[in-house]
């Protein structure tokens, strides 16, 4: 996943990675959330470090949204 507001890291970098993981058949699931800064952990503010920046409610689904496409995968059962 990424934000598209991470100035350290340009979110096209995920965006082409997502492209050529589909060009291998690899199956993915990419989330770009609309803000926040890179390094946001969870999204949470028990992971905030007292910067409210670090808390994005709208990234903060994003374990619950790995877990569920991990589940999809004839690999992975949780």
């Amino acid at each position: 996943w990424h934000t598209a507001e991470d100035a350290l890291v340009p979110v096209q970098g995920s965006l082409t990675l997502g492209l050529a993981l589909t060009r291998a058949h690899v199956p993915y699931r990419l989330s770009i959330y609309p803000y926040g800064p890179h390094g946001l952990a969870l999204s949470t503010k028990v992971t905030d470090c007292g910067n409210p920046a670090y808390a994005q409610p709208m990234a903060e689904c994003w374990t619950a949204e790995a877990v569920e496409w991990m589940a999809t995968l004839p690999a992975y059962k949780f």
